[in-house]
């Protein structure tokens, strides 16, 4: 649990990439709870790269991800890397003033 502080900060304050030192808009949350940018993702997409970590991802075989846009996948994915998503508030908008 000691990186979940680090993923909460992240989503309130810009932060840098541990592993690169990159600051990232939309950084990858590891199953083993740390923030990596795709870059450093794709140094070892069946592993956790930073330094000491070495977490094995759980794969997706291409048998399990064919579906109709992608019906031949050529390569297993990691199945619990999660892309973080900027969200928006929508402000209240009242047409009437916009009228008026």
């Amino acid at each position: 649990m000691g990186h979940l502080p680090q993923v909460s900060n992240f989503a309130f304050a810009s932060h840098l990439i541990n592993r690169c030192g990159e600051w990232c808009r939309l950084p990858v949350i590891t199953p083993c709870r740390h923030l990596l940018c795709l870059d450093c993702v794709a140094l070892d997409s069946e592993r956790c790269t930073i330094s000491g970590c070495g977490y094995l991802y759980e794969m997706q075989t291409p048998e399990t991800l064919a579906r109709p846009e992608n019906p031949n996948p050529k390569w297993p994915v990691p199945k619990d890397l999660i892309e973080l998503q900027p969200s928006y508030k929508q402000v209240d908008m009242r047409i009437n003033h916009l009228i008026s």
